[in-house]
């Protein structure tokens, strides 16, 4: 019975928010599958009567994760490494607790379109030299680790990453960790204009930053956005699924300026195919979604709760339904495509050694910026790209710059 009643209390959470966002209440929301008026609600798998809710829910419902941070201040305060079940919470704030050996943790960032100021650079040097390891390095979810950040410092160095305007929050966990892709601007290719992608990642992390009930997802996914001469491919080959949405020829088309952009939306586990969606459904379309799979997924088993399994299971006209004005299109989708090889920089970037980046690296790197009245850098595949470009000379003084360290 008190199995039984766990899930129960978990489903009444969820009736209980849903019933707290719906319009009759004041307050604007997007509807949900199961709430959309003309709509039959998703099935939701009923858990059996023996099973034994994984350790990560009964974490998770015994104190949600982002309550969690007067915990993480006590471990600061008193220099303590943190219990087994505030580990996986406080992975919601971006810290990972690397044990055995090093007993501090790994800090990642999230880098909306990989972009970076100079006054960041230059914050992230001092950051890093005071709070972390005296480095930064590039993840392969298009964002930054800090690693080596004492116990005592894990509080600080949150409110330090904070007052600079970057954020750690929801980079682990059972959450949207990451939203790649947008990183270039303008032309990529004759008659490419794929500007609008940059706006909608902006838009997608906003959301997701205030909305708690998207911050207790079933599993981990991702999100990435794809240029149109990319490769479209089902997944990543990671440990996350992954939701696509890559940039239609057509939106790139200049010769139309006032054409509404689209996309090809690639659910993980939907099948040999993809949707075509408007620009302007994809925030509302990916949060739909995540909703559903939220309020429908079978939690009591870990390794049925992922994404993958859910869509797998729903019918593509109610994915459809989900998405709104998107049409199925079923063209043939590529196999995994792993880990991208480090692509040669253009004339505006150069490579990074290791893909870490020391303390006075950062420093030199500012330095140079701001000598050449440059407005920042982006990370694109292991690669340093600066705004707007560089001529030679400024490029080979930052070459030496990383060389030299």
């Amino acid at each position: 019975m008190g199995q039984l009643s766990s899930v129960s209390e978990a489903s009444r959470y969820l009736d209980g928010f849903l019933a707290a966002v719906r319009p009759e209440n004041g307050q604007a929301t997007i509807e949900t599958p199961s709430v959309a008026a003309g709509q039959e609600p998703l099935p939701s798998p009923a858990p059996t009567a023996d099973a034994e809710p994984p350790a990560e829910e009964r974490i998770k419902r015994h104190l949600h994760p982002l309550d969690s941070f007067p915990r993480l201040l006590e471990c600061a305060e008193t220099n303590r490494p943190p219990e087994p079940d505030d580990r996986f919470r406080f992975q919601w704030f971006g810290l990972f607790y690397q044990s055995p050996g090093q007993d501090a943790f790994l800090l990642r960032l999230r880098l909306p379109g990989g972009r970076l100021a100079a006054f960041q650079l230059l914050g992230l040097a001092d950051i890093v030299q005071e709070c972390a390891g005296g480095q930064i390095s590039l993840n392969v979810q298009g964002g930054l680790d800090l690693p080596g950040v004492p116990v005592r410092m894990a509080a600080e160095v949150l409110r330090r990453v904070e007052s600079i305007g970057l954020s750690a929050r929801q980079t682990g966990g059972d959450c949207v960790q990451s939203i790649r892709g947008g990183e270039a601007d303008g032309l990529v290719e004759p008659g490419a204009r794929l500007e609008q992608i940059h706006p909608l990642v902006c838009g997608l992390e906003q959301a997701l930053a205030h909305s708690r009930h998207l911050a207790d997802l079933p599993r981990g996914c991702e999100i990435v956005f794809r240029m149109a001469n990319e490769l479209l491919a089902a997944d990543q080959g990671g440990p996350l699924d992954t939701l696509i949405l890559q940039a239609t020829a057509s939106a790139a088309d200049s010769s139309h300026p006032d054409n509404e952009a689209s996309f090809r939306f690639v659910v993980p586990g939907g099948g040999e195919g993809s949707w075509l969606l408007p620009g302007s459904q994809v925030v509302t379309g990916c949060l739909k979604l995540l909703d559903a799979w939220a309020a429908g997924a079978d939690r009591t088993q870990r390794q049925n709760a992922s994404l993958a399994a859910y869509c797998r299971n729903l019918p593509r006209e109610q994915i459809g339904s989900l998405l709104g004005k998107a049409v199925w299109q079923p063209v043939p989708i590529s196999g995994n495509i792993g880990l991208a090889a480090p692509r040669m920089p253009t004339p505006s970037g150069c490579l990074i050694p290791g893909g870490r980046l020391l303390s006075a690296q950062l420093r030199q790197i500012e330095k140079i910026l701001h000598a050449q009245n440059l407005s920042g850098v982006r990370l694109i595949r292991g690669s340093l790209h600066f705004t707007p470009r560089i001529d030679a000379q400024t490029g080979e003084a930052i070459r030496f710059a990383l060389d030299s360290q």
